[in-house]
């Protein structure tokens, strides 16, 4: 290899957005940009936990935390999520930025969410 055949980094950034990402990598990169080591909760099945979570992480800093889904209506307990957060101002605990759910649910044979759990779920994160 010589000098002229190496990728810069900004080269290896943008290739690896267009080949490796999907949109919901993207929109995570998104909402946490600028919250460097900021914690994500996602579905233990989901999707982005299967399949995307090593991009937001490497490429973001951003920390994923999975729990587990219920295999009868994919839902995340509210406690589950709720026992994740720290309220401290600790910094050894990867600050909470964001809760992730997966809508219809491909790995638990594409259940989707219903309405008043998605309303729950708002209300939880508002």
């Amino acid at each position: 290899l010589t000098k002229s055949n190496l990728w810069t980094l900004q080269q290896a950034f943008w290739h690896a957005c267009r080949c490796c990402i999907a949109l919901d990598s993207t929109a995570i990169l998104t909402h946490c940009y600028g919250k460097l080591g900021s914690k994500v909760i996602l579905g233990a099945s989901s999707n982005l936990s299967l399949y995307e979570g090593g991009n937001v992480a490497t490429l973001g800093g951003i920390h994923t935390h999975q729990t587990a889904e219920s295999a009868d209506d994919a839902t995340i307990l509210t406690c589950n999520i709720l026992g994740m957060f720290h309220t401290d101002d600790d910094n050894h605990y990867a600050a909470m930025a964001l809760f992730c759910l997966e809508n219809t649910h491909n790995s638990l044979r594409g259940i989707a969410l219903t309405k008043q759990y998605m309303d729950t779920m708002v209300q939880l994160a508002q």
